[in-house]
Protein backbone atom coordinates (compact mmCIF):
# COMPACT_ATOMS: atom_id res chain seq x y z
CA UNK A 1 0.00 0.00 0.00
CA UNK A 2 2.87 2.34 0.85
CA UNK A 3 4.50 1.60 -2.49
CA UNK A 4 1.24 2.40 -4.26
CA UNK A 5 0.99 5.73 -2.43
CA UNK A 6 4.55 6.59 -3.38
CA UNK A 7 3.80 5.87 -7.03
CA UNK A 8 0.78 8.13 -6.86
CA UNK A 9 2.98 10.85 -5.36
CA UNK A 10 5.50 10.45 -8.17
CA UNK A 11 2.76 10.74 -10.81
CA UNK A 12 1.29 13.81 -9.09
CA UNK A 13 4.73 15.39 -8.94
CA UNK A 14 5.27 14.90 -12.65
CA UNK A 15 1.84 16.33 -13.46
CA UNK A 16 2.30 19.35 -11.21
CA UNK A 17 5.73 20.10 -12.63
CA UNK A 18 4.42 19.74 -16.16
CA UNK A 19 1.63 22.17 -15.45
CA UNK A 20 4.11 24.91 -14.62
CA UNK A 21 5.98 24.36 -17.87
CA UNK A 22 3.30 25.99 -19.99
CA UNK A 23 2.66 29.22 -18.13
CA UNK A 24 2.69 30.93 -21.52
CA UNK A 25 3.44 30.18 -25.14
CA UNK A 26 3.89 32.14 -28.35
CA UNK A 27 0.86 30.64 -30.08
CA UNK A 28 -2.67 29.38 -29.42
CA UNK A 29 -4.79 29.84 -26.32
CA UNK A 30 -1.78 30.71 -24.15
CA UNK A 31 -0.12 32.98 -26.74
CA UNK A 32 0.58 36.75 -26.53
CA UNK A 33 -3.04 37.70 -27.28
CA UNK A 34 -4.08 35.92 -24.09
CA UNK A 35 -1.22 36.81 -21.71
CA UNK A 36 -3.17 39.68 -20.16
CA UNK A 37 -5.92 37.25 -19.11
CA UNK A 38 -3.50 35.86 -16.53
CA UNK A 39 -0.95 38.68 -16.21
CA UNK A 40 -2.62 42.09 -15.94
CA UNK A 41 0.50 44.10 -16.71
CA UNK A 42 0.71 42.56 -20.18
CA UNK A 43 -2.14 44.95 -21.09
CA UNK A 44 -0.20 47.98 -19.81
CA UNK A 45 0.43 51.19 -21.75
CA UNK A 46 4.24 50.97 -21.71
CA UNK A 47 4.88 47.51 -23.09
CA UNK A 48 7.74 46.05 -25.11
CA UNK A 49 8.70 45.34 -27.80
CA UNK A 50 8.04 48.34 -30.02
CA UNK A 51 8.75 49.52 -33.54
CA UNK A 52 11.30 52.35 -33.55
CA UNK A 53 10.87 54.89 -36.34
CA UNK A 54 13.95 56.99 -36.95
CA UNK A 55 11.85 59.97 -38.00
CA UNK A 56 10.24 60.07 -34.56
CA UNK A 57 13.24 59.51 -32.28
CA UNK A 58 14.82 62.38 -30.33
CA UNK A 59 18.58 62.79 -30.57
CA UNK A 60 20.26 63.19 -27.19
CA UNK A 61 23.79 63.36 -25.83
CA UNK A 62 24.63 61.01 -22.98
CA UNK A 63 27.79 60.40 -21.05
CA UNK A 64 29.57 57.26 -22.14
CA UNK A 65 28.38 53.91 -20.84
CA UNK A 66 30.88 52.40 -18.43
CA UNK A 67 31.50 48.65 -18.76
CA UNK A 68 33.16 46.80 -15.90
CA UNK A 69 34.33 43.15 -16.09
CA UNK A 70 32.75 42.59 -19.50
CA UNK A 71 35.97 40.93 -20.66
CA UNK A 72 36.09 38.63 -17.64
CA UNK A 73 35.50 34.89 -18.01
CA UNK A 74 33.08 33.38 -15.46
CA UNK A 75 34.08 30.48 -13.22
CA UNK A 76 30.94 28.69 -14.35
CA UNK A 77 28.72 29.21 -17.39
CA UNK A 78 25.62 27.25 -18.38
CA UNK A 79 22.99 27.45 -21.09
CA UNK A 80 19.50 26.03 -20.57
CA UNK A 81 16.57 25.32 -22.86
CA UNK A 82 13.68 26.43 -20.66
CA UNK A 83 11.07 25.76 -23.31
CA UNK A 84 10.88 29.44 -24.28
CA UNK A 85 14.46 30.45 -25.07
CA UNK A 86 18.15 29.72 -24.53
CA UNK A 87 18.96 31.10 -21.10
CA UNK A 88 22.63 31.68 -20.27
CA UNK A 89 23.79 32.18 -16.68
CA UNK A 90 27.32 33.22 -15.79
CA UNK A 91 28.79 32.82 -12.29
CA UNK A 92 31.80 34.91 -11.29
CA UNK A 93 34.29 34.40 -8.46
CA UNK A 94 33.93 37.95 -7.15
CA UNK A 95 32.55 40.93 -9.03
CA UNK A 96 30.07 40.28 -11.84
CA UNK A 97 29.94 42.60 -14.87
CA UNK A 98 28.50 46.05 -14.17
CA UNK A 99 27.20 48.88 -16.35
CA UNK A 100 26.55 52.50 -15.52
CA UNK A 101 26.38 55.81 -17.34
CA UNK A 102 24.44 56.53 -20.50
CA UNK A 103 20.70 56.67 -19.72
CA UNK A 104 21.53 54.97 -16.40
CA UNK A 105 23.50 58.00 -15.13
CA UNK A 106 22.57 58.92 -11.58
CA UNK A 107 20.82 55.61 -11.00
CA UNK A 108 23.82 53.63 -9.76
CA UNK A 109 25.47 50.42 -10.95
CA UNK A 110 23.62 47.63 -12.70
CA UNK A 111 24.84 44.05 -12.26
CA UNK A 112 24.60 41.30 -14.86
CA UNK A 113 21.81 38.77 -14.23
CA UNK A 114 21.48 36.61 -17.36
CA UNK A 115 21.24 36.71 -21.11
CA UNK A 116 18.92 35.04 -23.59
CA UNK A 117 17.83 35.10 -27.23
CA UNK A 118 14.74 35.59 -29.41
CA UNK A 119 14.55 34.29 -32.99
CA UNK A 120 12.14 33.37 -35.77
CA UNK A 121 11.36 30.53 -38.15
CA UNK A 122 13.38 32.15 -40.95
CA UNK A 123 15.75 35.08 -41.45
CA UNK A 124 12.99 37.61 -42.16
CA UNK A 125 11.65 37.61 -38.59
CA UNK A 126 12.92 36.96 -35.09
CA UNK A 127 13.80 40.17 -33.29
CA UNK A 128 11.33 41.66 -30.84
CA UNK A 129 11.99 45.36 -31.30
CA UNK A 130 11.93 46.53 -34.91
CA UNK A 131 13.77 49.42 -36.54
CA UNK A 132 11.79 51.31 -39.19
CA UNK A 133 9.42 48.30 -39.37
CA UNK A 134 12.34 46.01 -40.19
CA UNK A 135 12.75 42.79 -38.20
CA UNK A 136 16.09 41.06 -37.69
CA UNK A 137 16.55 37.26 -37.60
CA UNK A 138 17.57 37.18 -33.92
CA UNK A 139 17.95 39.44 -30.90
CA UNK A 140 20.16 39.14 -27.82
CA UNK A 141 19.00 40.47 -24.44
CA UNK A 142 21.54 41.00 -21.66
CA UNK A 143 19.67 41.68 -18.44
CA UNK A 144 20.92 43.76 -15.49
CA UNK A 145 19.66 44.56 -11.99
CA UNK A 146 20.32 47.77 -10.07
CA UNK A 147 22.56 46.69 -7.16
CA UNK A 148 20.69 48.93 -4.73
CA UNK A 149 17.96 46.25 -4.72
CA UNK A 150 18.55 42.85 -3.15
CA UNK A 151 17.20 40.69 -5.97
CA UNK A 152 15.56 40.75 -9.38
CA UNK A 153 12.04 40.44 -7.95
CA UNK A 154 12.44 43.63 -5.92
CA UNK A 155 14.23 45.44 -8.73
CA UNK A 156 11.44 44.63 -11.20
CA UNK A 157 9.01 46.61 -9.02
CA UNK A 158 11.12 49.79 -9.21
CA UNK A 159 11.31 52.36 -11.97
CA UNK A 160 15.13 52.24 -11.89
CA UNK A 161 15.53 48.56 -11.08
CA UNK A 162 16.07 46.76 -14.39
CA UNK A 163 18.01 47.50 -17.56
CA UNK A 164 18.30 45.43 -20.72
CA UNK A 165 20.91 45.74 -23.44
CA UNK A 166 19.48 44.52 -26.76
CA UNK A 167 21.53 43.58 -29.82
CA UNK A 168 20.29 42.63 -33.28
CA UNK A 169 21.84 40.01 -35.56
CA UNK A 170 22.46 40.04 -39.29
CA UNK A 171 23.31 37.05 -41.46
CA UNK A 172 26.87 37.03 -42.78
CA UNK A 173 28.48 34.67 -45.25
CA UNK A 174 31.72 34.92 -43.33
CA UNK A 175 32.03 34.15 -39.64
CA UNK A 176 33.08 37.19 -37.66
CA UNK A 177 36.34 36.36 -35.89
CA UNK A 178 35.52 38.84 -33.14
CA UNK A 179 32.54 36.78 -31.97
CA UNK A 180 33.14 33.09 -31.48
CA UNK A 181 29.55 32.01 -32.02
CA UNK A 182 30.66 28.76 -33.63
CA UNK A 183 32.00 27.42 -30.33
CA UNK A 184 29.18 29.00 -28.35
CA UNK A 185 26.35 27.59 -30.48
CA UNK A 186 27.97 24.15 -30.73
CA UNK A 187 26.55 23.50 -27.26
CA UNK A 188 22.96 23.92 -28.45
CA UNK A 189 22.74 20.32 -29.61
CA UNK A 190 23.14 19.31 -25.95
CA UNK A 191 20.01 21.18 -24.90
CA UNK A 192 17.60 20.19 -27.64
CA UNK A 193 14.93 19.16 -25.11
CA UNK A 194 13.31 21.50 -22.55
CA UNK A 195 14.94 21.66 -19.10
CA UNK A 196 18.24 20.35 -20.47
CA UNK A 197 21.43 22.19 -19.56
CA UNK A 198 24.99 22.33 -20.90
CA UNK A 199 28.20 23.95 -19.72
CA UNK A 200 29.72 26.72 -21.83
CA UNK A 201 33.45 27.38 -22.01
CA UNK A 202 35.40 30.58 -22.65
CA UNK A 203 32.56 33.04 -22.92
CA UNK A 204 32.65 36.75 -22.06
CA UNK A 205 30.02 39.44 -22.51
CA UNK A 206 32.29 41.47 -24.78
CA UNK A 207 32.83 38.33 -26.85
CA UNK A 208 29.11 38.18 -27.64
CA UNK A 209 28.70 41.89 -28.37
CA UNK A 210 29.66 44.03 -31.38
CA UNK A 211 32.68 46.30 -31.09
CA UNK A 212 30.71 49.43 -32.00
CA UNK A 213 28.55 50.27 -28.99
CA UNK A 214 28.39 54.06 -29.28
CA UNK A 215 25.01 54.47 -30.97
CA UNK A 216 21.82 53.10 -29.47
CA UNK A 217 18.14 53.81 -28.94
CA UNK A 218 16.73 53.94 -25.43
CA UNK A 219 13.18 54.02 -24.11
CA UNK A 220 11.02 52.93 -21.20
CA UNK A 221 9.31 49.61 -21.75
CA UNK A 222 8.56 46.30 -20.12
CA UNK A 223 9.61 42.72 -19.88
CA UNK A 224 8.63 41.05 -23.14
CA UNK A 225 7.25 37.92 -21.50
CA UNK A 226 4.86 37.44 -18.59
CA UNK A 227 4.49 39.04 -16.13
CA UNK A 228 5.36 41.93 -18.50
CA UNK A 229 6.58 44.18 -15.65
CA UNK A 230 6.93 47.78 -16.78
CA UNK A 231 9.45 50.56 -16.03
CA UNK A 232 12.26 48.68 -17.71
CA UNK A 233 15.11 50.67 -19.27
CA UNK A 234 15.87 49.43 -22.76
CA UNK A 235 19.08 50.05 -24.73
CA UNK A 236 18.81 48.89 -28.34
CA UNK A 237 22.25 49.03 -29.97
CA UNK A 238 22.27 50.02 -33.62
CA UNK A 239 25.33 48.12 -34.89
CA UNK A 240 24.27 44.50 -35.52
CA UNK A 241 26.15 41.32 -34.67
CA UNK A 242 27.16 39.27 -37.70
CA UNK A 243 26.43 35.56 -37.54
CA UNK A 244 26.62 32.79 -40.12
CA UNK A 245 23.26 31.43 -41.24
CA UNK A 246 24.13 27.83 -40.29
CA UNK A 247 24.90 28.93 -36.72
CA UNK A 248 21.51 30.60 -36.38
CA UNK A 249 19.89 27.38 -37.60
CA UNK A 250 21.23 25.66 -34.49
CA UNK A 251 18.81 27.70 -32.36
CA UNK A 252 15.90 26.53 -34.50
CA UNK A 253 16.76 22.88 -33.77
CA UNK A 254 15.59 23.22 -30.16
CA UNK A 255 12.25 21.81 -28.96
CA UNK A 256 9.39 23.23 -26.92
CA UNK A 257 7.47 21.37 -24.21
CA UNK A 258 5.02 19.90 -26.69
CA UNK A 259 7.85 18.55 -28.84
CA UNK A 260 7.50 21.07 -31.66
CA UNK A 261 10.51 23.07 -32.93
CA UNK A 262 11.28 26.25 -31.01
CA UNK A 263 11.27 28.52 -34.05
CA UNK A 264 9.15 31.45 -32.89
CA UNK A 265 9.77 33.03 -29.50
CA UNK A 266 9.29 36.74 -30.10
CA UNK A 267 6.39 38.87 -28.90
CA UNK A 268 4.57 41.07 -31.44
CA UNK A 269 5.30 44.81 -31.25
CA UNK A 270 3.17 46.82 -28.84
CA UNK A 271 1.68 50.34 -29.16
CA UNK A 272 4.11 53.14 -28.36
CA UNK A 273 1.32 55.27 -26.86
CA UNK A 274 2.75 58.48 -25.37
CA UNK A 275 6.32 57.27 -24.93
CA UNK A 276 9.38 58.91 -26.43
CA UNK A 277 12.34 57.08 -27.89
CA UNK A 278 15.78 58.65 -27.66
CA UNK A 279 18.83 58.07 -29.80
CA UNK A 280 22.27 58.42 -28.26
CA UNK A 281 24.41 60.49 -30.58
CA UNK A 282 28.14 59.71 -30.41
CA UNK A 283 30.36 62.64 -29.45
CA UNK A 284 27.36 64.94 -29.23
CA UNK A 285 26.04 66.76 -26.18
CA UNK A 286 23.22 68.75 -27.77
CA UNK A 287 19.76 67.97 -26.43
CA UNK A 288 17.11 68.33 -29.08
CA UNK A 289 14.56 68.40 -26.34
CA UNK A 290 14.78 70.07 -22.95
CA UNK A 291 14.44 68.40 -19.59
CA UNK A 292 15.81 65.31 -17.97
CA UNK A 293 14.69 61.89 -19.04
CA UNK A 294 14.19 58.75 -17.00
CA UNK A 295 14.82 55.88 -19.37
CA UNK A 296 14.62 52.36 -17.96
CA UNK A 297 15.82 49.05 -19.46
CA UNK A 298 14.85 45.37 -19.10
CA UNK A 299 13.28 42.48 -20.87
CA UNK A 300 9.86 41.01 -20.60
CA UNK A 301 11.24 37.57 -20.51
CA UNK A 302 13.55 37.46 -17.53
CA UNK A 303 11.31 37.82 -14.49
CA UNK A 304 9.08 35.01 -15.67
CA UNK A 305 12.10 33.00 -16.74
CA UNK A 306 13.73 33.40 -13.34
CA UNK A 307 10.59 32.21 -11.56
CA UNK A 308 10.07 29.43 -14.08
CA UNK A 309 13.69 28.31 -13.77
CA UNK A 310 13.37 28.11 -9.99
CA UNK A 311 10.22 26.02 -10.40
CA UNK A 312 12.04 23.61 -12.72
CA UNK A 313 14.83 23.17 -10.15
CA UNK A 314 12.36 22.53 -7.33
CA UNK A 315 10.42 20.07 -9.46
CA UNK A 316 13.63 18.25 -10.31
CA UNK A 317 14.64 17.97 -6.65
CA UNK A 318 11.18 16.77 -5.65
CA UNK A 319 11.09 14.17 -8.41
CA UNK A 320 14.54 12.91 -7.39
CA UNK A 321 13.50 12.54 -3.73
CA UNK A 322 10.31 10.72 -4.68
CA UNK A 323 12.25 8.44 -7.03
CA UNK A 324 14.73 7.52 -4.28
CA UNK A 325 11.90 6.78 -1.86
CA UNK A 326 10.15 4.65 -4.45
CA UNK A 327 13.35 2.72 -5.20
CA UNK A 328 13.93 2.01 -1.50
CA UNK A 329 10.43 0.64 -1.09
CA UNK A 330 10.95 -1.76 -4.01
CA UNK A 331 14.25 -3.06 -2.60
Amino acid sequence: MKVFNLLLLLIATIISCGHGESEFTYYGSMGPDHWSEHYNQCAGKHQSPININDVDVIGRGYEEIKYENFDKEPINATMTNNGHTVLVRLIYDDQAPLISGGPLSGKGNYEFQQLHFHWGEDNTVGSEDRINNVSFPMELHIVFRNIRYKDFAEASQRDDGIAVMAFFYEISEEQNADHDYDTFTSNLEKIELPNSMAKVDSVTLFGLMPENRQSYYTYIGSLTTPPCSEDVIWLDFISPISIAGNLLERFRSLKTYDGTPLTHNFRPVQPLNNRKVYKAMPHERVHQEGGASSIPIVDAWDNAASTSSQSFVLCGILMTVVSILTFNWFK
